[in-house]
């Protein structure tokens, strides 16, 4: 029960993304009526529009089929490499529209980000004496580091894929013998397991 659950708790993320991705491929997403969404201004809260720290809080006015809403948008950092953001980082911006009387706060990641915070969000839901892996996301496996029938211990990576041309290193929740039935060079779909500890 234990593994169905770790098991279900990653494939459900992966699920998630290749639903979106496959609707965006398919042009699903685009057959109801589209939105013309335009950006008519962007200007910095305050100070010097020359400096990049200004830019952490700006307002922003948006048109949405032609109507035309302001919205005041921050990013919750000090730091100037929040403006350009960075590639292992997800990055938090807010946005109050006054126009609902709310604020929506919204999530910007990077393709590794993303695939960052997909990995951890599985392991911390992973039960701890876990004995399967299951490929996170659609991948190619770059290299196996362990035999089948080595001991292996809890933590240890056994194996290294690749998924949207990043690098992952795939550790085992639990001691005992690895197997795998997957060679180098393999493409491995998403929920399908990696490996197992026996």
């Amino acid at each position: 029960m234990a593994q169905e659950k770790s098991t279900s708790t990653a494939t459900e993320v992966s699920a998630q993304y290749n639903s979106i991705s496959q609707a965006l491929r398919t042009k699903k997403a685009l057959s109801m009526d589209p939105y013309r969404v335009n950006i008519e201004s962007w200007r910095p809260a305050e100070g010097n529009i020359a400096l990049t720290e200004s830019w952490l809080a700006s307002t922003l006015e948006v048109s949405v089929n032609g109507s035309k809403i302001l919205a005041y948008v921050a990013l919750p950092s000090a730091h100037s490499y929040s403006i350009a953001g960075q590639i292992s980082r997800s990055q938090r911006i807010f946005c109050h529209l006054p126009a609902i009387g709310t604020y929506v706060e919204f999530k910007r990641d990077t393709m590794l980000s993303f695939a960052e915070s997909t990995r951890s969000v599985a392991k911390a839901k992973n039960d701890p004496g876990q004995k399967t892996v299951t490929a996170p996301m659609p991948c190619k496996v770059l290299s196996i580091l362990k035999n089948n029938g080595d001991e292996v211990k809890s933590g240890e990576s056994v194996m290294v894929i690749e998924s949207m041309k990043m690098e992952v290193s795939i550790a085992v929740a639990a001691a005992g013998k690895f197997e795998t039935t997957w060679k180098k060079g393999n493409a491995v779909e998403e929920g399908k397991v990696l490996c197992s500890v026996v």
